[in-house]
């Protein structure tokens, strides 16, 4: 349906949404990541840089951090030469102030300023909006430190902690976890490598991947802004460990002697069980250890370990064979794997109904009217209604006006448009619906794995932005990404909603992503079929199951179940 509305972006779709200000927002999401928090005696900036050549000289070049004026500071991520335009008015913004008043500009009224310029670049025809968003960092005598984020739209808002670029929901969620009001600088630095080691698509940080600045106060006074040499960053990240995931380790190396062995043994431990009771001797702490337990360097190190050590059918082994060690994403189905229907059909119809003066409808009648309507709808204007630019509410109401009619109700147009909206808005809410006691903690827990969570599934918008949040799904902190058919035009079975999830996952490979759903049809044959893992939940006991294993298909009965097999040995045979 957005095809309609997406040429401009001073035209609203009928949901709201101006399409070209998101598609911007899509862009900012292939930009690397960047992180700004504050603490309690500064800002710390830090960005991954994408552009890490040998050649490029970086004392006179800079890809994510940029001086605004003395005082503030900002990181950016999205298209550069966008970035570039805005940086440039932003400063001018700043010495004109200075030069009227004689004084700083206040931090909030120069991001203020600079989001208006943005934001007038979706208001009017023949622009586009800036494709950039920026991280401010600054200090003034009016609020101390202070963090914004602004995007393209024009929005901005105060942070204590906030990402930008790729993987900023994962990175926001451990921001959220981890943060504390009584930060200090150092302590923010640390958070924020810790974090970026966990969310890059690289598997180890070094300097020439970074970019680390900070605004802080000298003991004079003075506002200072500094971005830290590529020689200090490389001794911070060592200090923090971050530098583990690009060590070079050689077979010489790796020949520990007998003594040694005990250690080794700890570590398998920590990294297999996430206990830290034992200590393991030496530079290896359990912190460190455990930080980095879905390194891709801890794991090939391990597996040299076993080899050469022959521990053979060590239990240990388990954590290395199991699927999870090979996964980056999990994709989810929603409706019947995360949330179910509560109750029937002709509840809602009945309630609808009754709330106009009308009799309830039979609920046998209507479900069965409802079914017809549905399969007749989804056939002659599959996903909503999307290829043929038919809006949502439209889609809905000639598929309920059916069912009325398949079901033997006629209702005149008046008392109709009552007993649809009725129907519509009960149907887009939390009311209809509740969620398994076993999704949010799943969903959670696979994110606290370092993998991202994404939801595909047959549906219109209104289960992104309203039904999923309302039964406490959120995108962020639940799961990182959506592919819904009502929104992006392709449903299941066709495997090019799982080509798509591949894609926003950060175009990852097929056989690093696992998909569980409750359909043979549509998920796991067009799952497997582009190469994905696959896995059904029989959450409901159905007769079809059996035929499912018969097939080859892993089936089981809930998602605690499917956490279980997925660490276990036998999920990677």
């Amino acid at each position: 349906m957005s095809r309609r509305y997406d040429s401009r972006t001073t035209i609203f779709s009928p949901e709201g949404r101006l399409y070209q200000v998101e598609y911007a927002m899509e862009a900012i999401g292939n930009a690397g990541t960047a992180i700004g928090i504050l603490s309690k005696d500064g800002v710390v900036l830090v960005g991954e840089k994408k552009v890490t050549s040998k050649l490029l000289q970086t004392s006179t070049s800079t890809e994510k951090m940029y001086k605004i004026d003395d005082h503030v500071a900002c990181a950016v991520a999205g298209i550069m030469s966008d970035a570039n335009i805005l940086i440039n008015t932003a400063r001018v913004q700043a010495q004109r102030y200075t030069f009227s008043y004689q004084e700083p500009m206040p931090v909030e009224q120069l991001v203020q300023s600079l989001c208006d310029t943005k934001q007038g670049y979706t208001q009017f025809g023949g622009l586009r909006p800036f494709g950039v968003s920026f991280l401010f960092a600054g200090w003034d005598k009016n609020y101390g430190f202070q963090l914004y984020m602004s995007d393209p739209s024009g929005n901005y808002g105060g942070w204590k902690a906030a990402a930008i670029g790729a993987n900023n929901q994962a990175a926001q969620s451990m921001l959220k976890q981890d943060y504390k009001d009584d930060i200090t600088r150092e302590e923010a630095v640390e958070l924020a490598l810790k974090v970026l080691s966990k969310t890059m698509d690289s598997t180890s940080l070094t300097s020439d991947k970074l970019e680390l600045a900070e605004v802080f106060v000298l003991p004079s006074g003075k506002v200072k802004y500094q971005v830290v040499s590529p020689d200090v960053l490389s001794k911070l990240l060592v200090k923090s460990g971050d530098m583990m995931g690009s060590c070079s380790v050689t077979s010489s190396q790796l020949l520990i002697p007998p003594a040694a062995r005990y250690d080794l043994l700890i570590l398998l431990h920590v990294l297999a069980s996430g206990d830290c009771s034992n200590c393991v001797r030496g530079p290896l702490t359990c912190d460190t250890i455990w930080s980095f337990h879905l390194s891709i360097y801890w794991k090939h190190l391990i597996r040299q370990f076993l080899n050469i050590f022959n521990f053979g059918d060590s239990p240990y082994n388990s954590f290395i064979m199991s699927l999870l060690s090979k996964l980056r994403c999990i994709t989810v189905d929603v409706t019947g794997t995360l949330i179910a229907y509560k109750g029937e059909l002709g509840d809602y119809y009945c309630m609808a109904a009754k709330s106009v003066g009308q009799p309830c409808p039979d609920y046998k009648r209507m479900h069965e009217g409802f079914k017809l309507a549905y399969k007749e709808m989804a056939s002659n204007y599959p996903c909503f209604g999307h290829a043929a630019k038919m809006p949502n509410i439209i889609w809905w109401k000639t598929c309920v006006r059916d069912s009325f009619i398949r079901a033997g109700y006629h209702y005149d147009e008046e008392t109709f448009e009552k007993v649809f909206r009725r129907i519509y808005a009960s149907f887009g809410s939390a009311a209809p619906y509740s969620i398994f006691p076993d999704s949010q903690p799943f969903l959670r827990w696979v994110q606290e794995q370092g993998l991202k969570v994404g939801l595909v599934s047959n549906a219109e918008y209104r289960y992104q932005d309203v039904i999923l949040p309302a039964l406490g799904l959120n995108q962020g902190s639940e799961w990182d990404f959506g592919v819904f058919s009502g929104i992006e035009g392709v449903e299941k079975p066709d495997p090019r909603i799982y080509e798509i999830a591949l894609k926003r996952a950060g175009n990852i490979k097929p056989e690093e992503v696992l998909h569980i759903g409750d359909s043979m049809r549509k998920d796991y044959v067009p799952a497997t079929s582009i190469g994905m893992h696959g896995l059904l939940l029989d959450r409901f006991k159905t007769s079809d199951a059996e035929e499912w294993r018969k097939s080859g298909a892993v089936v089981l009965p809930d998602l605690e179940a499917a956490k279980e097999w997925i660490t276990s040995e036998k999920s990677a045979r």
